[in-house]
């Protein structure tokens, strides 16, 4: 049996908003931050499965880890509380599309559409817009998403350098290796929707962190302005 201890009091999170880019040609692709220093920026797609995002919301609040969510807008409603409750406390929510479709078979106006209803419901559930970067599912992406993107604000297309591998059938010990190839200015990919990330993501941030790595929001690793919920000095 887990015992919490007494509530730990933490940073007044930073919540100042996503910047909004205008209207461009297209979003640039990017898949990590600069290699210069210890940090990383840990990633959480689709949240298909509710009892994850409290765990791991928890865990982070726990801990004092950055993190940015990515979740899909079919789930959001159903969890409106617990999104609410992540934005309040200074988490960024990206845009991981609306019905998590692979962006590559649909015109640039249909992208368009999923990236705009998916920020739409973020907005409408947690009173703040979300920060401006778009996952597409699976990493894919052509012309059409990165002009979409740019069309739509986005301050970029993130896709990762270092994966959980925990959308496939290896145990928690291949997820926990597969994160810790992560290396100075990672994007790491996780997902919740199973318990097997959930106890990985526990040990990759023991790890990472005795190995001198900070936490940071996706915002901080590419100098893009938004919310954070524990404020770090990253020079």
């Amino acid at each position: 049996m887990l015992f919490r201890s007494a509530p730990i009091p933490v940073p007044t999170p930073d919540l100042t908003p996503g910047v909004r880019f205008a209207a461009r040609d297209r979003a640039p692709l990017v898949s990590n931050g600069p290699r210069t220093r210890p940090l990383v920026a840990i990633t959480i797609d689709d949240t298909y499965r509710a009892a994850s995002i409290r765990a791991d919301h928890d865990f982070f609040m726990r801990e004092r880890v950055n993190v940015t969510w990515f979740p899909i807008g079919l789930t959001i409603g159903a969890n409106a509380a617990i999104w609410r409750e992540i934005a309040d406390a200074g988490f960024p929510i990206a845009n991981h599309t609306w019905s998590h479709v692979d962006l590559t078979k649909l015109t640039q106006p249909q992208i368009e559409w999923e990236i705009n209803a998916q920020a739409a419901i973020v907005e409408k559930v947690t009173g703040r817009p979300g920060v401006p970067f778009l996952r597409p599912m699976g990493g894919s992406w052509n012309g059409n998403v990165l002009r979409a993107a740019g069309a739509t604000g986005q301050a970029a297309v993130v896709l990762w350098d270092a994966t959980s591998g925990d959308s496939g059938r290896g145990p928690v010990e291949e997820v926990i290796a597969n994160a810790m190839r992560a290396q100075h200015g990672s994007i790491i990919l996780f997902h919740a929707n199973e318990e097997r990330s959930d106890i990985a993501i526990r040990q990759v941030v023991a790890n990472l962190r005795a190995k001198g790595y900070e936490f940071v929001t996706l915002g901080q690793l590419l100098g893009v302005a938004g919310p954070i919920p524990f404020p770090v000095e990253i020079g």
